[in-house]
């Protein structure tokens, strides 16, 4: 007869038990801002703005004035927020979830602190590639071109 006193005991014991305040539960919208954040998407956004500002220079030697407001306006308005609604539309919750654990992994962190090198030298790597295919494609149509003026008969 003692095991039912004990059964009720402990189940009045685990019922008065303080119970731990669970985690609140994300929004889907706060889920794709986490993940912006953890793929450092910020900051991939500053570097367009970058990109696009020496380019601006480059090309026709752009009005400082219009650089500085240019990078205000980047600053004021976030690429993040410009983000978050193309990734609400494209990725379901339980992707976001497995995309995020992912990130907050030892694995997913290595990969975002790799990520700029690489993508660097993929923007390097890429510039040669067009250039390479460029000057192919010029010598392939010149070939092309004189290859033609040979067999047109003579007037």
């Amino acid at each position: 007869m003692r095991l039912p006193v004990f059964v009720a005991a402990l189940s009045l014991a685990c019922a008065s038990a303080p119970v731990a305040p669970s985690q609140p539960t994300l929004t889907k919208e706060q889920k794709v801002r986490r993940l912006l954040e953890l793929t450092g998407a910020e900051k991939m956004g500053q570097q367009m703005v970058d990109a696009m500002s020496r380019q601006l220079q480059q090309a026709g030697g752009a009005d400082p004035a219009f650089l500085t407001r240019f990078r205000e306006l980047a600053a004021e308005q976030r690429f993040v927020d410009v983000a978050v609604p193309i990734y609400l539309k494209n990725l379901d919750e339980p992707t976001l979830d497995g995309v995020i654990a992912f990130y907050e992994s030892p694995a997913g962190r290595t990969f975002i602190q790799a990520q700029p090198v690489m993508m660097q030298e993929a923007i390097e790597a890429g510039r040669d590639w067009g250039m390479k295919l460029a000057k192919q494609a010029v010598e392939d149509v010149r070939k092309a071109k004189a290859d033609q003026a040979a067999e047109m008969p003579a007037p």
